[in-house]
C-alpha cells in the first residue's frame, strides 16, 4: 500500500512541474498600456478617449495627450502617480499572458476605436518594441488572453479613481 501512495505522489508531483505555465514576468525598460474608445461609455470623462500609462524605472505615469489621437506618440507626465498606482499597474508586467509573449505584434479581435474599446499594450526590452492591439470584448479572443484582458480592465478602473 505505502508503494502505492509512493508512486501515486510521485506521478502528482511530476504532473503539477510540468503543467504549462500560463503567465510570465517581464522586464520592459519601458510598458505601455492603454486604450481608445468613441467617448460613448461613461467611465471616463469624454475628454479621456484615449488614456495610456507608462510602466518605467519602478514608477509609473499618465499620458498627457488628451485628445491628440491614436496611434500617435505618447507623451507621459513627468510626474510619477502613487505607489498604489504603480502597484495596481505593475501586476501587468508581472502576469504576463506567455501566449502574448509569444505572439507580439499582433491584432486580436475587432480594433476599431470607434465602435469598440481597443487596448494597448507596447513593450520595449533590449530595445525591441513589440505591440498588442485587443478587442475588449472577449467574446473573440483566444481563451489563453481573457483573463489577462478582464485584468485590465480592472487595472483601468484602479488608475482612473
Amino acid at each position: 500500500m505505502k508503494g502505492i501512495a509512493f508512486l501515486l505522489s510521485v506521478t502528482l508531483f511530476l504532473s503539477s512541474c510540468m503543467k504549462e505555465q500560463n503567465t510570465i514576468a517581464i522586464h520592459p525598460s519601458s510598458f505601455v498600456f492603454g486604450y481608445c474608445h468613441a467617448c460613448l461609455d461613461n467611465r471616463v470623462p469624454p475628454d479621456r478617449c484615449f488614456l495610456f500609462y507608462e510602466i518605467k524605472a519602478n514608477q509609473v505615469y499618465a499620458d498627457s495627450m488628451r485628445l491628440s489621437g491614436y496611434p500617435g506618440p505618447e507623451v507621459f507626465s513627468v510626474v510619477p502617480l502613487s505607489l498604489t498606482k504603480y502597484e495596481a499597474a505593475s501586476s501587468l508586467i508581472n502576469n504576463f499572458p506567455v501566449y502574448l509573449h509569444n505572439n507580439p505584434n499582433t491584432v486580436y479581435g475587432n480594433t476599431d476605436c470607434i465602435t469598440h474599446w481597443t487596448l494597448h499594450i507596447q513593450s520595449t526590452e533590449n530595445g525591441q518594441v513589440k505591440t498588442w492591439d485587443i478587442d475588449h470584448d472577449t467574446a473573440s479572443l483566444p481563451v489563453a488572453i481573457r483573463a489577462y484582458v478582464a485584468q485590465m480592465n480592472s487595472v483601468f478602473d484602479q488608475m482612473i479613481q
